[in-house]
Formats: C-alpha cells, structure tokens, sequence
C-alpha cells in the first residue's frame, strides 16, 4: 500500500572515510520508495549527494517537497 503522504529529503555528504554517509543515504532512499517497503511515492523523496547537497540545492528540494 503506498504512503502518498509521506515526505522525506534525504542528504548524504561523503569524502574522506565518511563514503558511508552516501551509501546509507541511498540506502534509506530506496527502502522508502520500495513499494513493498515504505511505499512512499517517488515524487515526495528528494536525494542530495555530495556535491548536489548545496544550500541552493537543498532549498530548493524544501519548496519542491
């Protein structure tokens, strides 16, 4: 069953030792939009990685969201 009212803005920041962060963020983004999983819909979930994780970026994804 889908979660339609679900948002999520989901920012992962890597380099030196910290690539991990990147990996959970992508990690987390996908069980929440697996419909089997937290069905949230794939519009209502924003990723930012590393050099897209701007401030710029990152409000945007608050007013897309």
């Amino acid at each position: 069953m889908p979660f339609n009212d679900g948002y999520a803005l989901i920012i992962g920041v890597g380099g030196l030792n910290f690539d991990v962060t990147v990996r959970d963020a992508v990690a987390l983004n996908n069980v929440l939009i697996d419909p089997n999983r937290a069905g949230y819909h794939t519009d209502n979930v924003k990723l930012l990685t590393n050099a897209d994780s701007t401030k710029e970026n990152i409000l945007t994804a608050f007013d897309e969201l």
